[in-house]
This record gives structure tokens, sequence and C-alpha cells, in this order.
């Protein structure tokens, strides 16, 4: 930043790239732990393996130099599986299905996990796959990037560090108190209602008299979009601006060319060297409902009763329980709000999404909660479907002067 407000002539140093960190600068490093849970539904994480090589392999069923490299990985597992060598597979798929069907179809024996959201592969900053890292029985990456005959080799070298076994330390008698109890008829009454749900989650993004005030917000924004030949794609960066049914995007790409997009409310407007010209109607719902979805306008809307709302159960996501909200968008398609237990922040949507031919499933992801003027907000968002894009929010003003200009196309 303090580079690009140089005067272009006088401009020294090097600016880094969201890359800058290659995977060769994490050996001899602490492997980072995380906490989340496999295909089969099991708790995951890196910490349940300490005392094991373990390798951390990122990939996905849709990349071919990926797939070249199962034959290596299943001979390595079989060679040392029981020598204390672990695989723990991490999928980029942009879908479960085909994950699933890859797994049991080829026997993969080793620990799977999907990364829908991309949080273990956004920890590691995995820029391309295949990647691979090979922790030590310490808990410390000594390689990366390995394939072929290296990957073998230098399993075959760590699974000879023997660890040091802990001393074992007895567990003492259960009591009658800590034996599970059957929930009771009470306890099952006392679970929160809908109401309860939304109050707290209201007050866990900053309270309702603050929601109410937000009449719009200007955001600064970079995207990287994973591409199915398992490189990333850098979007560069986009300011947006929005209210409770108006959108403006610059830096939009629309079929290929760089634009900006307006959405005035009832139409939506590409704007590009040529000026601007009406995008197809189905634009208009798509953008309705994603207003309809902003956070701080959702959270409002449901707490003064404008919005209704049915709570269908709980559900785990990536290892956090969740409280599970189905609401009505203005199309008429129905979404999923997945609400933390244990913060009360939005953690995830779950919707359909029509643009083109086919509805796509499509699940939005929300992490990284900062503070602006009081209200909590999510700085870093990932949406998936047939697409996978992330997004990280650079800043965020609310209710900013607007110029109505902002929303209105050249005609």
């Amino acid at each position: 930043k303090k580079i690009l407000e140089q005067e272009h002539d006088s401009r020294t140093g090097e600016i880094p790239t969201p890359s800058s960190r290659t995977r060769s600068a994490w050996v001899g490093k602490p492997a980072t732990d995380f906490q989340v849970v496999t295909l089969n539904g099991e708790p995951l994480s890196l910490e349940k393996y300490r005392g094991q090589v373990v390798l951390l392999d990122f990939w996905a069923t849709w990349c071919p130099p990926c797939i070249a490299e199962i034959p290596n990985l299943k001979r390595t597992y079989d060679a040392y599986k029981d020598q204390g060598f672990q695989i723990i597979g991490i999928s980029l798929d942009r879908s479960l299905a085909p994950l699933e069907e890859y797994v049991e179809k080829q026997k993969l024996g080793w620990v799977h996990y999907w990364d829908q959201n991309g949080q273990v592969s956004t920890t590691y900053q995995v820029q391309a796959i295949p990647a691979t890292f090979l922790i030590d029985r310490a808990g410390i990456i000594q390689k990366a990037n390995l394939r072929g005959h290296a990957l073998e080799h230098a399993v075959a070298d760590l699974v000879k560090q023997k660890p040091t076994p802990p001393t074992p330390t007895p567990a003492p008698p259960e009591t009658e108190e800590q034996k599970p109890v059957p929930e009771t008829e009470e306890e099952k009454a006392s679970k929160p209602g809908t109401e309860e749900i939304i109050q707290r989650t209201v007050e866990a993004h900053g309270g309702l008299e603050k929601l109410q005030a937000v009449k719009n917000m200007v955001m600064e924004s970079e995207s990287v979009e994973h591409l199915p030949d398992g490189t990333l794609q850098d979007e560069g960066t986009a300011k947006t601006y929005v209210d409770t049914r108006r959108l403006r995007s610059d830096s939009w790409t629309f079929d290929r060319q760089l634009s900006s997009l307006i959405f005035d409310g009832d139409s939506v407007f590409v704007v590009g060297l040529a000026g601007a010209k009406p995008a197809p109607p189905a634009y208009v719902d798509f953008f309705r409902d994603s207003l309809f979805r902003e956070p701080i306008w959702l959270l409002t809307r449901l707490a003064t009763g404008e919005v209704s709302a049915d709570s269908i159960g709980t559900e785990k996501v990536d290892g956090i329980p969740t409280h599970v909200l189905q609401v009505t968008q203005p199309s008429g398609k129905p979404f999923k709000i997945f609400i933390s237990q244990e913060t009360h922040r939005i953690v995830q949507f779950r919707y359909d999404v029509e643009i083109g031919e086919g509805a796509q499933n499509t699940v939005t992801r929300f992490a990284d909660y900062r503070e602006v003027d009081g209200i909590q907000i999510p700085y870093y968002r990932t949406t998936q479907n047939e697409e996978y894009r992330r997004v990280f929010i650079n800043s965020i003003a609310l209710n900013a002067a607007l110029d109505e200009s902002l929303f209105q196309p050249e005609q």
C-alpha cells in the first residue's frame, strides 16, 4: 500500500502476491491444527494423530495431476500404514458426490475431508493442487510438495523415528454424576425456540438498534476463484455500493469483460466501454435474493417480524454445532441459515441459485468476524456451487453518503 501511494516514477520495492508464502516456507515449522469432521462423520484434527507421520494431501477429483498421484499414495500408504503413517486427504471438490464416489470406487482407505468452505486450504495458504505437507511424529512439517518415489522415501525415513511413549494416566472410575442421563421432557422443552435463537443472533451481531441504523454499505474486496485445472484465478479487487434494495459493483467480470454492474431494485444493467445494456432477467431475482440474504438486513427483518423463520433442528457445520432456521426469499425459494450455538453468529447459508440452465445448490460460509461501528461483520466469505470463490473484504464503511447517480446506468 505504501509503495502504491508513492509517485509512479519514484516507486521502489516489491509488492508481495497473495501466494508469497510458498509451501517450502512451512518446512521446519509446527503444523497448524484444525478441527473438522471427516466424510464418515468423525471428528478430525492433527492433534489426534500426534505421534504418527502424517501426510496432508490437498487434491480434487477434477485435478488430473492429483489423480495421477493416487497410485503412488496407495503404494506408500499400504507400505507404511502399520508403522504409524496416516494420510489426510483434503478435497477441494466443488460438490460432495464425486468425492464420495471416487473414494469408494478406488478404495482409498485413508482419512478424507471435504474442504467445501476452504477452511483448511486457507489455513495452509494452498494456491494450487496437488499440494502436500509431510509432518513428523512431533507435529513438525518436514517436507512439502512431495510426489512419486520422493514421497515414499521421505515417509520411510520418518517412520523409523519412533515416538517417546507418554506415561499413561489411569482414568478415574466413572461416577454416577458422570454417566450420561437421558434428556427429560423438561430439558427438551427448555431448548431455545425460533424467537430466542433470533434474539441471541441479533445481539451477537451488534443488537437490533445498531443493525436497524445501517442504511447502506460500501465494501472494498478482493476475490479468488478455484479453477477446474487446480489453479487459482485472482479476480482482483472490486468496490461495491449496496443498500437494502440496490447494488452497484465496479470491476465486475461479465462475458469476460471488466464491467460495472448495477441493480436498481427492478432491473440489472452491465455498464462497459460500449455503454449500459440490460442483463438477463434471471439476474433480477438473483440480486434481489442476494440483498435479502445480507446478514445485517436479514437479521433486522427477522427480529422485527417482517420476515418469518422456522426452526428445523440442529446440524454440525465443519464440526460447529448450529441451530438451523429456514426462511423464504423474495423469489419464493427457501434457504437455510446455520447459526453457531456457541457464538450465536451466522456461519453458513445454504440455498439454490438459478442463473442459466438448472438450479445450483449453493453454500455460503462466513468467517473472520470483525467489529465495524459496533456491528460484527464477516470479512471472509466463500461461495461454492459449480464454482468455488473466496472473497476477502479489505474495508467496509457503513452509512456512507452515496450519490444517487451510482445506481443510474447511462442510457
